[in-house]
């Protein structure tokens, strides 16, 4: 997600830890637009592309952990206000939880509709042992396909090999369109 200050940054400052508080400022590489039109192999870093982000990583009275943060990401395209990012987590006894929104205001288009653009996304997992378990859901207007709702689950095979495998639906934007499904399993490894 965008808006957090850490999207691929060319150049971030961290500022010194305050007890459980981060933040942050980064500025990163824009394409070029010249009269609307994006500049095909050209970028520049630009005050435009600055972000500020703040994270609170919290305990949960000895049993998990949790955390907020908020960040906001200024815009290079003419008309657009910036991008607001919130989002919130907690780990405790093998769930985990996490949940993200976003808002960027946008001026309306010639026949003055609502272009704003907003996403939430929302996960769940488990994990006991050898075995994990993670349920998403997304609904995003930066995408093309907008909602998306999957599931994954992991095994440790041991030695740093892992069994995975993951489903990730999304659903018909238009009517008479049909949903579009992805499936993946393989064995990966870490040394």
């Amino acid at each position: 997600m965008l808006g957090t200050g850490a999207e691929d940054p060319t150049l971030q400052y961290a500022l010194p830890k305050m007890g459980p508080v981060s933040m942050f400022a980064s500025i990163a590489v824009a394409d070029v637009v010249e009269d609307g039109e994006v500049q095909e192999g050209r970028t520049e870093i630009s005050a435009d592309t600055l972000s500020f982000g703040a994270k609170a990583d919290l305990s949960i009275a000895d049993m998990g952990s949790a955390w907020i943060s908020g960040g906001f990401e200024a815009t290079p395209a003419e008309g657009e206000d910036g991008h607001l990012v919130f989002g919130a987590g907690a780990s405790m006894s093998g769930f985990t939880g996490k949940i993200v929104a976003g808002s960027q205001s946008r001026d309306a288009n010639a026949d003055g509709e609502d272009q704003d653009r907003d996403q939430f996304a929302i996960s769940a997992g488990y994990s006991a042992g050898q075995m994990g378990v993670t349920v998403f859901y997304r609904d995003s207007d930066f995408k093309t396909a907008k909602e998306a709702l999957g599931a994954g689950f992991s095994w440790s095979l041991g030695g740093g090999a892992s069994l995975k495998a993951g489903f990730t639906n999304w659903p018909a934007q238009t009517e008479g369109a049909e949903d579009m499904q992805a499936a993946d399993l393989g064995v990966t490894f870490s040394f």
